[in-house]
């Protein structure tokens, strides 16, 4: 619920409000909730942090949600990556990426059938020079 969201974040960083948005019909939480945080580098910490975190035996996904007219978002540093392994996830690629700059998301898109990846994935970080350095340096490594 709410206070067990607001409390897990709330250990990274001060929150200002949690909203977990619920089914009409049922009231049941659709899995997904939005933190917004007193300050943005309080954000920027806790999506460091607790990125993948496990909470109820299922890794918590983070995406980190910036502005695009707060200066600090770059609208093109975005990767897109092929003929990865059906088995990547989205941990083993933020593990692998972090490195070159601040994530904002890593996306593998899966198979409906399968529920295994489609050997594609897509990062986006929040600067352009991130995106370059990543593309540089991770060229035929994966």
């Amino acid at each position: 619920d709410e206070e067990q969201v607001f409390l897990i974040f709330h250990d990274a960083a001060d929150v200002l409000h949690v909203n977990m948005p619920r089914d009409r019909m049922t009231e049941q939480h659709n899995g997904y909730a939005f933190v917004e945080f007193v300050e943005e580098l309080g954000a920027e910490y806790a999506f460091l942090l607790l990125n993948f975190l496990p909470v109820h035996d299922q890794p918590m996904k983070i995406t980190h949600m910036v502005p695009e007219d707060s200066g600090k978002y770059h609208p093109g540093a975005k990767l897109f990556l092929s003929r990865l392994p059906p088995t990547i996830t989205e941990l083993d690629l933020f593990r692998a990426f972090k490195t070159f700059g601040f994530i904002m998301t890593v996306h593998v898109p899966l198979d409906r059938a399968t529920n295994q990846s489609r050997s594609i994935a897509f990062i986006r970080y929040t600067e352009w020079d991130a995106c370059e350095k990543a593309l540089h340096l991770m060229q035929g490594q994966m």
